[in-house]
């Protein structure tokens, strides 16, 4: 991802520090911390937040683990534990097993 940057409009790179203290710009007031005071708790959000978060939007909407595994850039399978049984997730099985009851019995 790209940005303009600085007093020369200069295209650079947005990093891992830039999002990680944008995030932690924005949790402050949103969660009414203090930026001295919980900086502990502070620091515990970074660029990892986005990605389980960003894992467990894709699964409700339907992406496979492999899809999340690809797009999200992980290696293993440690996407697995970010999974959530949400609401949506939930219906969705619902409709599944209810379609299912209707199909014919092939036994």
């Amino acid at each position: 991802m790209l940005c303009h940057h600085g007093p020369d409009d200069a295209v650079r790179l947005v990093t891992t520090t830039d999002i990680e203290w944008f995030m932690r710009c924005l949790v402050a007031p949103v969660h009414q911390l203090h930026p001295v005071d919980d900086r502990d708790a502070i620091q515990k959000w970074g660029t990892q937040s986005l990605r389980a978060g960003a894992c467990v939007v894709l699964h409700a909407m339907g992406f496979s683990s492999l899809d999340i595994k690809w797009i999200l850039r992980w290696r293993s399978m440690a996407i697995v534990s970010y999974l959530r049984n949400i609401a949506l997730l939930s219906s969705r099985q619902n409709r599944a097993f209810n379609k299912a009851l209707g199909m014919p019995l092939l036994y």
